[in-house]
């Protein structure tokens, strides 16, 4: 299916990529998430990816903080900034739509079953991604160059990213290992007199 896919066509979805993660806590295992490639799609008179993301607790910690999530990412096929995210609302058991529009710098939150507006929020010019859409933009696009960067709305601040190389690494995958590359993201926060670094780095 690769093989045969269009070349602007990324790798990840060419063949719904499925990603699987293990969160663990302290040698314990805390939870899982999984993301899935679904295919381009039609939407909002764009052309979009489709990406699932699933993610559960498990064990003690699912007693503590239950989580059991899906969330559906449309991802513009071009740029990859988000279009729309749809999930359910446990709180209130309603589903709700999440509408990115790049051009008003808006992100307005809808319940799906009534299409009354919950919330909004205004983000400034120009366009944005959230984390998933950032995820895979680097995945694309590549990481490693500085002067790569895109601004990311972190659920109440904008943040200025991009990646460096850090050097290389071999890690235990699986019954083998495997070469990898250390990425270092870089975050600066937008606003103020001056973007301001992140404390802390990944």
């Amino acid at each position: 299916a690769r093989a045969s896919a269009p070349l602007d066509i990324p790798v990840w979805a060419r063949d719904g990529e499925e990603l699987s993660y293990r969160v663990d806590f302290m040698g314990v295992t805390a939870g899982y998430a999984r993301l899935h490639s679904k295919g381009r799609v039609r939407i909002g008179g764009h052309d979009a990816y489709h990406i699932q993301i699933k993610a559960w607790t498990t064990g003690t910690l699912a007693l503590l903080f239950p989580i059991s999530e899906t969330y559906d990412y449309y991802l513009d096929a071009e740029t990859l900034v988000p279009l729309r995210r749809d999930s359910w609302l446990k709180k209130v058991n309603r589903p709700e739509i999440v509408l990115f529009d790049q051009e008003k710098g808006t992100i307005t939150h809808w319940y799906g079953d009534t299409m009354e507006v919950r919330k909004q929020r205004q983000i400034p010019p120009p366009g944005f991604y959230d984390g998933v859409g950032a995820t895979y933009y680097f995945r694309t696009r590549g990481f490693g160059d500085p002067s790569n960067s895109i601004r990311v709305f972190g659920g109440r601040k904008v943040y200025r990213v991009s990646s460096e190389r850090a050097g290389e690494e071999t890690i235990p995958y699986g019954k083998a290992t495997v070469d990898t590359f250390l990425v270092k993201p870089i975050y600066r926060e937008e606003g103020g007199s001056r973007e301001k670094p992140m404390i802390g780095e990944l």
